[in-house]
C-alpha cells in the first residue's frame, strides 16, 4: 500500500529484499508513469538501493514511500502488516 509503512516477520524460510529510498525509484518510471523494475538497471548497492537477506526469526521494517522488490529464496512462512501512515496508527503500532 503506497503511503504506508509495513513490516514483515519471517517464521521460516529466506527472502531477498531490494529497497529503494524515496526518489531512487524514478529510474524505473515508464512513459505511462508506471514503475517497472529493470534488473539490468537496478543501480548501485549502497548508493541507489539496499539489499537485505532476511532469514527465519528476522523482522524487516519498510518505511513509507520506500519502493521494494522481494524474492522468496527458500519457501517462507511469514507475517506482515501494512498500515496507513497516520499519528493514530503509529501510536497503536508502538503501544
Amino acid at each position: 500500500m503506497y503511503g504506508s509503512f509495513s513490516w514483515s516477520a519471517n517464521v521460516i524460510g529466506t527472502k531477498k529484499w531490494i529497497l529503494y529510498p524515496p526518489g531512487k525509484e524514478e529510474r524505473f518510471r515508464t512513459r505511462s508513469t508506471r514503475i517497472q523494475f529493470d534488473p539490468k538497471n537496478q543501480g548501485r548497492e549502497g548508493q541507489d538501493f539496499y539489499q537485505v537477506i532476511q532469514t527465519a526469526g528476522q523482522v524487516i521494517f519498510v518505511p513509507s514511500s520506500w519502493h521494494h522488490i522481494v524474492w522468496n529464496l527458500v519457501c517462507p512462512y511469514f507475517l506482515n502488516n501494512s498500515a496507513p501512515l497516520s499519528f493514530a496508527s503509529i501510536l497503536i503500532f508502538i503501544l
